[in-house]
């Protein structure tokens, strides 16, 4: 059939390859008859799926892409009925089953001498349990971490491996986040992702050094840029996001097969609210209820116009007349009520009400959503100003990052490394005249006001706001323009920069070499950004800043 049209039969030439478009549905169609011939089977009786509860429903076979699990007893019949189901589906589809790859698990209470019996008759090996899944563990015991060591050892044999590459902090922490954002969180125990968590903190921050300081705890680096942090997430209150969603498909899709399996195994004469976790409770059914909290402080059930209809379906009209305008009663009385919509469970902090995972995190991260479990979800202090003024600037990521440590006061200069109990000596190492921190050796210093004098920018816009490091950034942002305000971030970099070959090379720069540094860098960003997008982006907190390669200062 074709375009509604019936033709004659044709042969294909040529199979369809992996990839091609057409490639998934024709595989639909194909496992759309291996399913219709399973489930003829079983309801002859000749095949029995299992089922978790005696009153929930049986699955004999499970469908995800080319892969297919079969449910059923370990008997001959059964064997040799799934042995001719693939047969007739082989002669269907001209697919053929690799047994290489097939296997057959069996429960505890078959004989193993009965094991090698029904597995030689569909030819299949026989393996004691499916390890792994989709990359992910097909059975959890009671020894989680046991469980998940192996991803554990995974992310860890990748950490270590960074460690020889030349990569500044800002390129550690996108790979940080790559890794762990990219693994398999949504399959984890909460427990193992804080442990997880914890432990990366303890052992790889700062960036992956060697006993090196903390200078943050691991709260703020969790909080998101635009309030402070790195964006770094946390696994544990994710984790519990994802779970969350999951309970909404329950609540939501009450019809669903895994709906169906868990109310008839855990509340077949109550609902998901009312239900607490006993102590037969799966580890699957127990990490979904983990997150209800989350789903009962967040979401509403709609209104629906079902409040203003009494019980035999008509209009209050004294109530409609008492909440809507005179001239919209008539229009309302004259629509014909629906009673048979169902009410709409509601995600309460978004307009239209539809859950995702990344409102859940910021909201439940943030400690706006409460929980009774999560030590790491709390309420999260930070300033109301953003930060977007050093992330979404145009200039090369490691200079952010130092400026994003900078304004944090996070530089390991004399002051810092002495409230820290490290010792170092008192001096600046270029004036050896005042105690050196962050705003000392970037703006007060002498050789830091020389290497100011000639950089063409105005002293009166440089020189406020010096309460703190932060404040002072985010004077010269308001108080420059996009071009100057880029020329003010690469001067700093370079001045820290000579600050550490003057201690650790004992090499010392000039103010002028410093500038001519600045300038070249300056005239490749400018190179860069010709007919393209500007040096910062044109969002709310940036958009007055534009650029303007002549005329800088």
């Amino acid at each position: 059939m074709l375009d509604g049209q019936h033709f004659d039969y044709s042969h294909p030439e040529r199979g369809f390859r992996q990839g091609d478009p057409l490639s998934p549905y024709l595989f639909l169609f194909c496992t759309e008859i291996l399913s219709h011939l399973l489930v003829q089977e079983e309801s002859r009786g000749e095949l029995q799926g299992v089922a978790i509860s005696r009153q929930g429903p049986r699955v004999s076979h499970l469908l995800f892409v080319d892969d297919t699990l079969i449910f059923c007893q370990a008997s001959d019949g059964a064997m040799q009925c799934v042995r001719r189901v693939l047969k007739v589906f082989e002669a269907a589809s001209g697919m053929v089953v690799n047994l290489d790859k097939s296997e057959i698990a069996f429960s505890r209470n078959v004989p193993e001498c009965q094991k090698e019996d029904l597995a030689g008759i569909l030819g299949v090996r026989v393996v004691e349990k499916h390890i792994k899944y989709l990359g992910l563990p097909a059975f959890v015991g009671r020894s989680k971490r046991e469980i998940f060591q192996n991803l554990k050892d995974k992310i860890w044999k990748r950490l270590k491996s960074w460690r020889c590459k030349p990569l500044s902090q800002a390129g550690k922490a996108v790979l940080l986040q790559s890794v762990i954002q990219a693994m398999s969180t949504y399959v984890m125990a909460y427990n193992v992702c804080r442990e997880l968590w914890q432990t990366m903190h303890n052992k790889v921050m700062w960036l992956f050094g060697v006993r090196r300081t903390h200078w943050f705890s691991w709260s703020k680096l969790c909080m998101s840029k635009h309030e402070g942090g790195l964006g770094f997430r946390k696994l544990g209150v994710f984790n519990k996001a994802m779970l969350a969603k999951q309970l909404r498909r329950i609540i939501t899709n009450p019809n669903s097969l895994l709906s169906r399996i868990l109310k008839q195994k855990y509340f077949p004469h109550s609902d998901v609210f009312s239900v607490v976790a006993g102590p037969g409770s799966s580890y699957t059914w127990r990490s979904i209820l983990a997150a209800k909290e989350l789903i009962v402080a967040s979401t509403r059930w709609q209104a629906t116009v079902a409040d203003l209809l009494d019980e035999a379906g008509e209009w209050k009209e004294g109530l409609i007349q008492t909440i809507f305008r005179s001239e919209d009663v008539g229009a309302i009385l004259g629509i014909a009520a629906n009673t048979s919509s169902p009410d709409q469970l509601r995600w309460h902090y978004e307009k239209n009400g539809r859950y995702t995972v990344k409102s859940a995190y910021r909201l439940f991260s943030q400690g706006l959503i409460a929980s009774s479990t999560s030590s790491e979800t709390g309420s999260t202090s930070y300033k109301l100003a953003s930060w977007n003024f050093i992330w979404q600037f145009k200039v090369p990521p490691k200079v952010r990052m130092f400026i994003w440590r900078a304004c944090r006061d996070s530089l390991p200069t004399v002051a810092n490394l002495a409230k820290r109990g490290i010792k170092v000596g008192g001096a600046c190492p270029r004036c050896e005249w005042e105690n050196e921190d962050v705003l000392h050796y970037l703006l007060r210093c002498q050789f830091a006001r020389l290497v100011w004098a000639i950089s063409d920018l105005s002293w009166a816009y440089i020189s406020c706001n010096q309460s703190d490091p932060e404040a002072w950034f985010r004077g010269m942002f308001h108080n420059l323009d996009g071009p100057a305000f880029a020329r003010a971030l690469l001067l700093c970099w370079f001045l820290w920069g000579s600050r550490n070959r003057l201690l650790f090379e004992n090499s010392s720069s000039s103010a002028s070499a410093i500038m001519e540094q600045v300038r070249s860098w300056e005239r490749a960003l400018i190179q860069q950004q010709v007919n393209s997008r500007p040096l910062i982006s044109s969002s709310p907190a940036v958009r007055d800043h534009h650029i303007h390669p002549t005329g800088i200062g």
